[in-house]
């Protein structure tokens, strides 16, 4: 005797990510520089971690107040579209 087991899927929307048109996903104002960060040394990782003060980056703003306008410093921005996931 075989016994079917049905299968339930559903499929979410997600918003999709895109590199920050302003900045080029820098997270900074263009016209600004960006000084080495203190934590990781420019390297991006402390302890074979992503470092929690640049994001990976390894460059952090001299000031807070040249970040980027459009995605707050994150150096991405949602498009508006969306992709499916399960």
């Amino acid at each position: 005797m075989s016994v079917m087991r049905s299968r339930i899927m559903r499929t979410m929307s997600k918003p999709r990510m895109t590199i920050c048109p302003t900045c080029e996903g820098v997270g900074l104002m263009p016209a600004y520089d960006a000084m080495i960060c203190p934590v990781c040394d420019g390297m991006g990782e402390v302890s074979y971690r992503s470092c929690d003060r640049c994001g990976g980056q390894g460059r952090v703003p001299r000031h807070a107040e040249v970040l980027c306008d459009t995605c707050k410093g994150v150096g991405y921005v949602r498009d508006g579209k969306t992709f499916p996931t399960e």
